[in-house]
């Protein structure tokens, strides 16, 4: 049990006997209530100040066990992300993904970024044992041992909180004790008073909501010819009565009150109710205590737009970006963008804002000084804004800016053409492809030549993901269809391909940079379009590939 668990122990015992001993000491119980709120409101203090500085989604009965690094996806890596960001210091992000709440299992440059920070703050522990001197962002066994003994910290608080729960029970344990003595109490008066003025029985309240009028009502005291009194509390705090009185109604059955939504506050407070029937001119029942309600956030389904369409620019032109309408966004939408940013962590820039449209798409042209550098990456985002929420960022990441010129426009797609004196090929989407190859070569020759070459007057050309070599070249406009069909022609001549056939009569097969595993990649079979798996040391031809 940890020292503030203990602390905690030994204070609700204490509490106990204090209360106990107050319950044969004074007479008046009222007093004893306004002593338990005292109590009741310190703890719930002390809550508060846990649950904002503790990531109670931290996970329980967990240890880091193996190494992290930058490029994993595993869920270790969304507690690792929820243990750095315990710490102000550490935080992989303030906003966004990896952020505290929106933690990932993708371990990127902010995640190694974050690492490098902790590392470097607990640097006795972390890297002079191991002759260190500078932080590398990759989680070993020392980074791991620390990274542990945080997640006890973080347990101990945790342990605390279940504590202090257990303490707010007790007290709504020992108010029905109080309730129990107001009964004979009352018992007492009815047998000497004319009057059977009672407090009201259970009181029906639900959880409120934020904005929102609220309904509470209990069950009619004949004899309450005077009304009720109704009063209020937030977290804990000062009884009010905010002009909550209830006058007697004149037929049997249910009094109802209506609570305005301004006595709630924010969502996650705490709110408790109170009433009391008034008889005659001097007999006032005891108060009867409602349970604690928490109120509850506002859901107007403000969506995120999905999808956010928005294609690889040309440089020096205005471009479009489009989404469907969100019926709740009655505030419109933000829009902002990065170049050339993580945009995991890095802070981004605003377009501006856009006002509800009257149809079903929203439109926002991107002024063309932003696709001024041909191989820029450009990413946006868009935020829809709802009356009285605001929904998660939608990101477009990495569109590349193109050069103007053959392959901008659609009337290019699927046809062949020349750039500085070089064959290329414009594919479906825009991209560009160079000539096969005139000789085979193995898997790691052609990452590497792809990577080097400078052709139709660009560089960063790369061996094509099996996907891109796929879906670009397997259309009808190719004449072939992905997996099923296969080249068109009675020759087998594609429109798309040149050097289809290869000198000894075989169709080609083309290497593609997706790994099957350490040993093998996969490459494409140009004679049935199926995907197949090959030694990396296999020779098989090559066409370079360039957003």
């Amino acid at each position: 049990m940890s020292i503030l668990k203990k602390f905690v122990f030994v204070l609700s015992i204490t509490f106990f006997l204090f209360t106990f001993s107050a319950l044969s000491t004074y007479g008046e119980t009222e007093d004893l209530r306004e002593r338990l709120n005292k109590i009741e409101k310190t703890v719930n203090n002390l809550i508060e100040v846990i649950e904002d500085h503790v990531p109670l989604e931290a996970p329980k009965d967990f240890a880091f066990q193996k190494n992290l690094y930058l490029g994993m996806k595993d869920d270790d890596v969304r507690n690792l992300q929820i243990v750095l960001n315990f710490d102000s210091d550490t935080r992989v992000a303030q906003t966004g993904y990896g952020s505290p709440g929106n933690e990932t299992d993708y371990f990127g440059p902010a995640t190694k970024d974050a690492v490098k920070r902790f590392q470097e703050k607990y640097k006795d522990e972390v890297l002079d044992p191991v002759g260190m001197d500078s932080p590398n962002g990759f989680v070993g066994s020392h980074s791991r041992a620390k990274l542990n003994s945080i997640l006890e910290e973080i347990a101990y608080y945790v342990d605390l909180l279940d504590a202090l729960e257990d303490v707010l029970e007790r007290i709504e344990g020992i108010e029905e004790k109080i309730d129990d003595l107001d009964k004979e109490d009352e018992k007492e008066d009815s047998d000497s008073e004319p009057f059977s003025c009672i407090r009201p029985g259970t009181i029906t309240f639900d959880n409120p909501t934020e904005g929102v009028n609220e309904i509470a009502s209990w069950e009619r005291v004949d004899d309450a010819n005077n009304g009720y009194a109704v009063e209020y509390q937030i977290n804990g705090g000062d009884w009010e009565s905010a002009s909550l009185g209830v006058s007697q109604r004149n037929t049997p059955g249910t009094v109802k009150t209506t609570i305005g939504f301004t006595q709630f506050g924010s969502a996650g407070n705490t709110i408790r109710l109170r009433v009391k029937s008034r008889c005659g001119d001097d007999l006032v029942s005891s108060w009867r205590y409602s349970t604690t309600r928490t109120v509850q956030g506002v859901d107007l389904e403000c969506n995120t737009p999905s999808p956010v369409n928005f294609s690889n620019p040309i440089k020096g032109e205005d471009y479009n970006a489009s989404w469907p309408k969100v019926e709740n966004a009655v505030n419109g939408y933000d829009v902002e963008y990065q170049i050339n940013s993580d945009w995991y962590s890095d802070p981004w820039e605003s377009l501006g804002f856009v006002s509800q449209p009257s149809g079903n798409t929203v439109n926002f042209t991107i002024p063309k000084t932003l696709f001024s550098n041909e191989g820029d990456l450009v990413s946006i985002r868009v935020k829809s804004k709802c009356s009285a929420s605001e929904s998660e960022w939608r990101i477009v990441p990495n569109r590349v800016v193109k050069s103007s010129g053959f392959c901008t426009t659609s009337d290019h797609y699927g046809t062949d053409g020349t750039i500085d004196g070089d064959t290329v090929f414009c594919d479906n989407n825009g991209n560009l492809w160079s000539t096969t190859v005139d000789y085979k070569m193995q898997w790691s020759d052609a990452v590497s030549y792809c990577n080097s070459i400078s052709y139709a007057g660009k560089t960063n050309w790369k061996l094509p993901e099996w996907d891109d070599l796929r879906n670009d070249f397997g259309s009808s406009a190719c004449g072939w269809e992905p997996y099923t069909g296969h080249l068109g022609g009675g020759s087998g001549q594609s429109s798309c391909l040149s050097f289809e056939w290869d000198k000894d009569g075989t169709f080609l097969q083309y290497w593609t940079i997706t790994e099957q595993d350490h040993s093998s990649a996969w490459h494409i079979l140009f004679d049935d379009g199926f995907i197949n798996g090959g030694y990396k040391g296999n020779e098989y031809h090559v066409r370079c590939f360039h957003e």
